[in-house]
């Protein structure tokens, strides 16, 4: 808190109330009286930007809670992502999986010194790094999808704090 003048200690001192006005606190889930340091910011705010302060808390509300509806629509996106990506990496590795016993069944390693073998196998497994680079893909959509998911709930405005930023009015109004 700044250090106040002489005349700014009358001036809270005279406004000053015996029950200080309360406002919601998310963290607590309660309903918190104002501290002394913050009442003084509220005295000391002049009238007009008291209001405009008000103003800009409620617009910031319904802009939170419109961004709340957006937000969760765009979390079950996010989540579709998540469930394709897992998806498409469990079919890649049964697919890669099934090359790796089909490669042990036509028995490329015991004739790997066989030229034509070798250079087959090697045609094969074009089409596996090309599984592989797929499956990298899928595994890195998933990761991503997850931490852009995981952020995003972070962020999403909860009813206590959209109450908690409502209520914000109550000290604003009380010092009018």
């Amino acid at each position: 808190m700044p250090v106040l003048t002489d005349e700014q200690q009358r001036q809270v001192a005279r406004r000053r109330k015996s029950t200080r006005p309360a406002y919601w606190s998310a963290s607590a889930g309660a309903f918190s009286e104002i501290s002394q340091d913050f009442e003084a910011y509220i005295i000391l705010l002049q009238q007009g930007l008291r209001a405009k302060l008000g103003t800009v808390l409620k617009n910031s509300t319904d802009l939170a809670t419109r961004q709340k509806d957006r937000d969760e629509l765009l979390a079950e996106v996010i989540q579709a992502e998540i469930n394709d990506s897992k998806k498409t990496v469990d079919e890649l590795d049964n697919t890669l999986s099934a090359y790796s016993s089909f490669e042990q069944e036509v028995g490329f390693s015991a004739w790997a010194d066989v030229p034509e073998v070798s250079l087959m196998a090697q045609d094969i497994r074009r089409g596996v790094r090309e599984i592989n680079m797929a499956r990298r893909q899928a595994v890195h959509d998933y990761i991503v999808a997850s931490i852009a998911k995981r952020s995003l709930e972070q962020g999403i405005v909860t009813e206590n704090v959209k109450q908690q930023m409502r209520s914000w009015s109550i000290p604003l109004g009380s010092y009018g």
